[in-house]
C-alpha cells in the first residue's frame, strides 16, 4: 500500500512539472530557427508523458480501492470471529446445569446462525483478492495477500466447526436426559399402578380366588419387565453424570434409588400375597372337598330314603326292608362324627381368615351343611310316623274301592244294552231318552264318590313318594286306575249313547226320505235300460251301435248326477247296520225298504254297464280289425312288388350277383313270414267280433270276406316267392363251395393280434349288455306302487349293470376303430348304437314311471284326502284309533332316526381328513347315509299326510295341537339334516379335488398303464409257431402284466367308484376340473378292463399252445 502512494506522488509531481515547462515554453515569443521542429517533437513526447502518466495514476487509483475494499472485509471478518469465540469462552460447557441446558442449545444455535453472514462476507472478499491479484504484477504481494485470505477462512471454518461440535454435544445431553425422565415416569407409572391393584386386592381380600391367585402372578412377571427398565435407567443414568452437574447427577441418583426402593417394596408385597393366598388356598380345598363328599352323601342319603323303586325287587320280604330301614339309621350314626369333624375345620378357617366374601362363603357352607343334616335328621324321624297314617288310609281306602266296583258293574251292563227301535215315529226316540235321563242321574249322583275316592287315593299316593313309605302299591295303583278308566269310559259311553241314539235317529229320518223320493227314479231309468237292451240285440249295421251308444252317454249323465245320492244312501244303510249301538235284527227290519232300493239300484247300474261295455266292446274290436286289416294288406302289397321286380326286371337282375339276390329274397321271406305270423290274432280278433256281433247285421259277413281277402294274397305271394328262392339257392351253392376251398388253403390260425382278441371282448361284452338291458326291463315292467319302495334299490342295481356294460361295448368300439383299423360292421357299431339307445329309452320310461309314481304321495299342502268324516267318522279309513296309536310309533321311529343322524352330523363340522383312505371312508359312510335319507323321505311325506288329516277331523283340540307342533318340529329337524348333509357333500368334494395324494395316485396309475400298453404292443402280434422258449418268455411277461393289472385294478375301481358318488348327489353344477377328473378315471377303469380281459385271453392262447394248464389260477 505504501508503495503504491509512493508511486502515486512521484507521478503527481512529473505531471505538475511537465506542465510547469510547458507553460514555459509556450510564454517564449519566438524561436530561433531550427526550433519549431524541435518544439514539436518536444510537444509530442511531452502529450505521450502525459497520458502514459495518466494511465498508470487511474491503475494505481484502483488497485488503492480494491486493496482498501479487502482490508475493510478481512478487518470486519476477523472482529465477528473474534466476537464469536469470545461469547463461546463465556459458554458454561462443562458441568452442565439441566435447567440452563435449553438455553445453552439456544446461544449455540444462535452462534451457528452468525455463521451464515460470515459465509457472505467470506464470499465478498475472495472476489476482491481476485481482481487485486490480477492487477497486481508483483508475486510476493500477491501471495502474501493470498496467505492472508487463507488464514482468514480457515480460522472461521474452524470456529464453525467448533460451535457444531458442542451443538451436537449439547443435543445429545438433551436426548439423554428427556429419554431418562420418560423412562423414569413409565417406570414410576408402572410401579404405582401396580401399587392400586395390590392395594385393591388386599382390600378385596381374594382368598380363594383362582383368578386373583393368576392375577398376581401375572403381575409378578410385570415386574420382571419393571425390573429389566431399571437396568437400562441405569445405564442412562451413568452417561448423564459425566456430562451435568454434580447437583443434577445427585437428583437424577436420587430419583433412581427411590424407584428401585419402590420396586423392591411391590416386589415383597406381591410375594408375600402369593404365600398367602396359596396357604388359605389349600386350607379352603381341603375345606371344600370335604364340604363336597359330605353334601354329595347327604343328597344320595336323601335319594335312597326317596327312591321309590329300592324295594321293587322284595316287595313281599317285610323282614328284609325293615333290616334295610335299621341299616340306613345306623349309617346316619357314623356319619354324625364327619359333621362334628367338619365344623371344627370350618370354624377354624373362618378364625384364620380376614372378614370377606371367603369368610362369608364358609360360613354359609357350614349354615348349609348343618341345616342339611338336621332336615335329614327329622326326615328321619318323620318318616317313621308317616308310615303307621299311611297304613289306616290304604285301608279305609280299599273298602270304599270295593264299595264302588259293585256299582260301577251294574252301570257298565246298562250302557252295554242295544237300542231298539220299533218303527221310525217320535213316541220311540222320546221313550228311549227317558231311559237314558234315568241313567244318566244315578252316574250324576255317584260322581261326588269316585272324586272323593281319587282324592284320597292321590293323598294316599302323595304320602307315599314324598316320604317313600312302603305299601303295596303296585295293587293300589292298579285298582284306582282301572275305577278312573272305567269312569271315563262310563261318562263318554253315556255322552256317546245320547249323541249316538241322536244320530242313529237322524239317519233312520234321512234314509227313510231318500227312499221314498228316488223310488220313481229307478223303476223308469229300468225301464230305460230294459229298452236299450232290446235295440242292441236287434241293431244291423256300426252306425245303429253308435246310435245306441249316444243314447246310453246321454242316460249316463243323468245317472251321474244320481251318483252322490246313492253313495250317501249306500253310506247311511251300511253304517245303521254297522253301529255298535244298534241291535241287529231289529236294525235289519226297519231298514229293509232302504235295502231293497239299493240292491235294485247296484243292479240297475250292472245292467248299465254292462250294455254299455258290450256295446264299447263291439265298436273297439271292429275298429281294430279294420286298423289291422289296412296294415295287413299295405305289408302285403309292399312285398309283392318286392317279388315281381325281382322276377320280371332282368337287367336289374343281371348285374346283381346270386349272394345279393338270394339274400333280397330271404328278407322278402322273413318280412312275409313276419306279416303272415299277425294272421292268427287277426283271425282270433274277426272270429270274436262275429260271435259278438248281432245275427241281423250285415258285418259279419264282411269280416268274414276280408279275412279270406288277405289269406289268398299271402298264399299267392308264398308260391312265387318259395319259386324263386328254388331257382337261386342252386347257382349260390356252387360257388359257396369254391369259394370255402380258397379260405381253407388261405387262413392261419397261428397268430394272435389285439384286434382278434378285443372282437372276443365285444361279442362277449355285447352279450352280457343285452342279459342286463333284459333285466333292467323286466324290472320296470313289474315295479308298481304297491311295490315300489322295495323295488326301487334292484332298479338301481340293474340300471348301474346296463351302464357299465354299455360303457365297456363303447370303449372297445372305439379301440377297434382307432387302434385296429376295423371298419363299422366289423366293430359291430349298428348294434352297440341299438343297445344304447334301449338304454336310454328304458331310463326314459324308469323316470317316466317313477315320477308318476312318486307322484301318487305328494306333500300335504297339494294332497286332497277324499274323506267323508264330516257325515260318518266310522266310514273313514284314516280317523280310527287304531291309525292316532301307529301314527305315534311311527312318528317316535323318525325322532330315533333323526337323533341318531343329528349325532352321526355332530362330527361334520370339521374339514374332512386328507388321508385318501379315510377320505373315502368318508364318502362312502356319507354315501350310505344319503341313502338311508331318502329312505325316510316317503316316509315323513306319509306321515305329514296321515297327521294333517287326523288333526284336522279330530274332536279334540288339545291333542290336535300337540300333533301339529309335533310334525312341525320333526319337519324342522328333517330340514336341518338335509342341509348338514349338503354341506357335508361340499366339504367333501372340496376335500377330494384338493387332495395331492388322489391327483399323484391318479396320474401314476395312467403312466402305468400307458408303460403296460406299451409292453402289449411291443410284442405283438404273437405268433404261436416262434420258438417255445421265446413263447414261454412272453407266456411269463404276460402273466406279471395280468398280476399287476389285477392287483391295481381294484384301486382305480375304488377312485372311481368314490368320485361317481359325489356326482350323483351333488345337487349344483360341478366344476370343470371335477368333470375332467371324473371322465379321466372312468376311461382308466375301462382301459384296465379291457387291457386285463386282452392280457388273459393272450394267457389263455398261449397256454393252451405251449401246453400249461390253469394258467390263471
Amino acid at each position: 500500500s505504501a508503495g503504491l502512494q509512493q508511486f502515486r506522488d512521484q507521478y503527481s509531481v512529473l505531471d505538475y512539472l511537465i506542465r510547469q515547462w510547458k507553460t514555459s515554453i509556450l510564454k517564449i515569443s519566438q524561436f530561433k530557427s531550427g526550433s519549431e521542429d524541435l518544439y514539436e517533437s518536444l510537444n509530442q513526447q511531452h502529450y505521450n508523458c502525459i497520458q502514459k502518466l495518466n494511465e498508470n495514476r487511474e491503475k494505481i487509483e484502483e488497485c488503492l480501492r480494491h486493496w482498501r475494499n479487502f482490508k475493510s472485509l478481512r478487518t470486519t471478518l476477523q472482529e465477528a470471529t473474534a466476537n464469536i469465540e469470545a461469547e463461546k469462552h463465556n459458554l458454561q460447557m462443562e458441568y452442565i446445569n439441566i435447567k440452563e441446558l435449553p438455553k445453552l442449545i439456544t446461544k449455540v444455535d444462535s452462534l451457528q446462525a452468525r455463521f451464515s453472514e460470515l459465509e457472505g462476507d467470506l464470499i465478498k472478499m475472495n472476489r476482491v483478492v481476485d481482481q487485486l491479484t490480477s492487477r497486481l504484477p508483483e508475486e510476493e504481494i500477491n501471495a502474501e495477500i493470498r496467505s492472508e485470505q487463507s488464514s482468514t477462512t480457515l480460522r472461521i471454518s474452524k470456529l464453525a466447526e467448533n460451535v457444531n461440535t458442542w451443538r451436537i454435544f449439547l443435543m445429545g445431553v438433551s436426548e439423554l436426559q428427556s429419554d431418562f425422565k420418560t423412562q423414569c415416569n413409565h417406570i414410576k407409572d408402572n410401579l404405582l399402578e401396580l401399587e392400586q391393584c395390590l392395594c385393591n386386592l388386599q382390600r378385596d381380600n381374594p382368598v380363594t380366588s383362582q383368578h386373583h391367585l393368576n392375577m398376581l402372578k401375572n403381575e409378578k412377571l410385570r415386574l420382571v419387565c419393571v425390573k429389566e427398565d431399571l437396568m437400562r435407567i441405569n445405564g442412562v443414568k451413568e452417561k448423564l453424570q459425566y456430562c451435568i452437574s454434580p447437583f443434577d447427577a445427585k437428583h437424577i441418583h436420587k430419583k433412581v434409588t427411590s424407584l428401585w426402593q419402590l420396586f423392591e417394596k411391590q416386589e415383597n408385597t406381591i410375594s408375600m400375597l402369593l404365600k398367602q393366598m396359596e396357604d388359605r388356598t389349600h386350607n379352603r380345598k381341603l375345606f371344600l372337598n370335604h364340604y363336597n363328599l359330605l353334601m354329595e352323601w347327604i343328597c344320595q342319603f336323601e335319594k335312597r330314603l326317596n327312591d321309590s323303586n329300592k324295594y321293587e325287587m322284595c316287595e313281599e320280604d317285610a323282614n328284609f326292608i325293615k333290616s334295610i330301614e335299621d341299616m340306613l339309621l345306623q349309617e346316619v350314626s357314623c356319619k354324625e362324627s364327619e359333621v362334628v369333624w367338619f365344623n371344627v375345620i370350618g370354624n377354624d378357617l373362618m378364625k384364620a381368615l380376614p372378614p370377606g366374601d371367603i369368610q362369608m362363603e364358609i360360613s354359609s357352607k357350614l349354615e348349609i351343611l348343618n341345616g342339611a343334616w338336621s332336615k335329614l335328621i327329622r326326615h328321619c324321624q318323620d318318616r317313621r310316623q308317616k308310615i303307621s297314617e299311611v297304613s289306616s288310609t290304604a285301608i279305609l281306602l280299599e273298602q270304599r274301592i270295593n264299595e264302588i266296583k259293585i256299582w260301577m258293574a251294574e252301570t257298565e251292563w246298562e250302557l252295554k244294552q242295544p237300542l231298539i227301535f220299533e218303527n221310525i215315529e217320535k213316541g220311540c226316540l222320546d221313550k228311549l231318552l227317558d231311559d237314558y235321563e234315568k241313567l244318566q242321574r244315578s252316574i250324576e249322583g255317584n260322581s261326588g264318590n269316585i272324586a272323593e275316592i281319587l282324592n284320597l287315593c292321590e293323598m294316599l299316593f302323595t304320602d307315599v313318594e314324598s316320604w317313600n313309605v312302603h305299601i303295596d302299591r303296585k295293587f293300589i295303583s292298579q285298582t284306582v286306575k282301572s275305577l278312573e278308566i272305567r269312569w271315563k269310559h262310563i261318562c263318554i259311553d253315556t255322552s256317546k249313547r245320547k249323541q249316538d241314539l241322536l244320530t242313529i235317529w237322524s239317519m233312520l229320518v234321512e234314509l227313510q226320505r231318500i227312499s221314498d223320493s228316488h223310488q220313481s227314479w229307478i223303476d223308469l231309468t229300468t225301464e230305460f235300460l230294459d229298452d236299450i237292451q232290446n235295440q242292441t240285440n236287434n241293431a244291423k249295421d256300426h252306425e245303429n251301435l253308435c246310435d245306441i251308444l249316444q243314447k246310453l252317454s246321454t242316460k249316463y249323465a243323468d245317472i251321474l248326477t244320481q251318483e252322490s245320492i246313492l253313495q250317501i244312501l249306500r253310506k247311511l244303510y251300511i253304517s245303521l247296520n254297522k253301529h255298535d249301538r244298534v241291535e241287529r235284527s231289529n236294525m235289519h227290519n226297519i231298514t229293509m225298504a232302504a235295502k231293497h232300493l239299493l240292491v235294485t239300484w247296484e243292479k240297475m247300474i250292472w245292467k248299465f254297464n254292462s250294455v254299455k261295455t258290450r256295446i264299447e266292446e263291439l265298436s273297439n274290436l271292429y275298429a281294430s280289425f279294420n286298423s289291422e286289416y289296412e296294415n295287413i294288406i299295405v305289408s302285403l302289397t309292399q312285398i309283392d312288388v318286392k317279388v315281381t321286380n325281382i322276377k320280371h326286371l332282368q337287367e336289374e337282375t343281371d348285374v346283381q350277383t346270386p349272394e345279393t339276390k338270394l339274400k333280397c329274397l330271404r328278407d322278402l321271406h322273413n318280412e312275409l313270414k313276419y306279416v303272415i305270423n299277425l294272421f292268427d290274432a287277426q283271425d282270433e280278433l274277426g272270429s270274436s267280433l262275429i260271435e259278438l256281433l248281432p245275427d241281423k247285421s250285415v258285418m259279419p259277413e264282411e269280416v268274414q270276406n276280408r279275412i279270406m281277402e288277405y289269406h289268398q294274397l299271402a298264399n299267392n305271394i308264398k308260391l312265387t316267392l318259395d319259386s324263386l328262392l328254388d331257382q337261386t339257392n342252386y347257382g349260390h351253392t356252387e360257388k359257396a363251395e369254391r369259394d370255402y376251398a380258397v379260405q381253407v388253403d388261405t387262413l392261419s390260425p397261428l397268430s394272435l393280434t389285439a384286434k382278434d382278441a378285443y372282437l372276443y371282448q365285444l361279442r362277449t361284452a355285447i352279450a352280457e349288455a343285452k342279459s342286463n338291458l333284459a333285466l333292467l326291463k323286466t324290472s320296470i315292467s313289474e315295479i308298481n306302487a304297491s311295490n315300489f319302495m322295495t323295488s326301487t334299490q334292484t332298479i338301481s342295481k340293474a340300471s348301474a349293470a346296463c351302464e357299465s356294460s354299455i360303457e365297456l361295448i363303447q370303449h372297445l368300439n372305439a379301440l377297434l376303430t382307432s387302434e385296429c383299423n376295423c371298419s363299422e360292421e366289423e366293430a359291430m357299431s349298428s348294434t352297440i348304437k341299438q343297445e344304447s339307445d334301449k338304454y336310454a329309452l328304458y331310463l326314459s320310461e324308469w323316470h317316466t314311471k317313477q315320477q308318476k309314481l312318486e307322484e301318487l304321495r305328494p306333500f300335504p299342502a297339494a294332497y286332497n284326502i277324499i274323506c267323508l268324516h264330516n257325515d260318518d267318522y266310522l266310514t273313514c279309513p284314516l280317523c280310527t284309533n287304531r291309525n292316532w296309536q301307529q301314527i305315534d310309533n311311527d312318528l317316535w321311529r323318525l325322532e330315533q332316526w333323526l337323533s341318531m343322524a343329528e349325532a352321526s352330523q355332530r362330527s361334520q363340522h370339521t374339514q374332512p381328513s386328507n388321508d385318501i383312505d379315510t377320505l373315502e371312508d368318508a364318502i362312502q359312510d356319507h354315501r350310505e347315509f344319503l341313502l338311508d335319507l331318502d329312505s325316510h323321505k316317503s316316509i315323513i311325506k306319509s306321515l305329514n299326510i296321515v297327521g294333517e288329516h287326523l288333526a284336522t277331523h279330530t274332536l279334540d283340540t288339545e291333542k290336535a295341537v300337540k300333533l301339529r307342533e309335533r310334525l312341525q318340529n320333526n319337519n324342522m329337524r328333517w330340514d336341518k339334516v338335509c342341509n348338514q348333509a349338503s354341506h357335508w357333500q361340499a366339504l367333501l368334494h372340496r376335500t377330494l379335488m384338493e387332495n395331492k395324494e388322489f391327483h399323484r395316485t391318479v396320474t401314476e396309475l395312467s403312466i402305468w398303464l400307458e408303460q403296460t400298453e406299451n409292453k402289449i404292443k411291443t410284442s405283438e402280434p404273437i405268433d404261436l409257431t416262434m420258438d417255445k422258449a421265446v413263447i414261454e418268455r412272453k407266456f411269463k411277461i404276460f402273466m406279471e402284466l395280468r398280476n399287476d393289472l389285477v392287483r391295481c385294478e381294484p384301486r382305480i375301481v375304488s377312485l372311481q367308484e368314490t368320485t361317481s358318488q359325489l356326482t350323483k348327489y351333488l345337487d349344483g353344477s360341478t366344476s370343470q376340473k371335477f368333470n375332467e377328473i371324473y371322465a379321466k378315471l372312468t376311461d382308466l377303469r375301462l382301459r384296465f378292463h379291457s387291457i386285463r380281459r386282452l392280457v388273459e385271453v393272450y394267457t389263455v392262447e398261449i397256454a393252451a399252445a405251449i401246453g400249461t394248464d390253469r394258467p390263471l389260477d
